[in-house]
């Protein structure tokens, strides 16, 4: 329960209908041959110029082979996140 809170405490929900078309159509054509369901994801972090966290490695592949590397495996997230909690007490 304690890490279900702290990782809640650092979520932040976001409006998808703030994300510029332009945005939406850059991540769908990124995602077409792909997976197209993780089209919003993609918009999401080109949106906010963040790493999209997934531990699809079928997307995560796709997206590298296109030159796409604004990626972060859900791993490395998770341990990134446990020194960074660690430095707090």
């Amino acid at each position: 329960m304690e890490l279900y809170e702290l990782v809640m405490r650092n979520i932040t929900v976001l409006n998808h209908n703030l994300i510029p078309m332009d945005t939406y159509k850059k991540a769908r054509s990124l995602c077409e041959t792909i997976d197209i369901d993780d089209t919003a994801f993609v918009a999401v972090a080109e949106f906010t110029k963040g790493k999209l966290c997934t531990g699809d490695m079928r997307l995560q592949n796709g997206l590298l082979e296109k030159g796409y590397d604004h990626l972060i495996r859900t791993d490395e997230m998770f341990q990134d996140f446990l020194k960074k909690e660690g430095k707090k007490k």
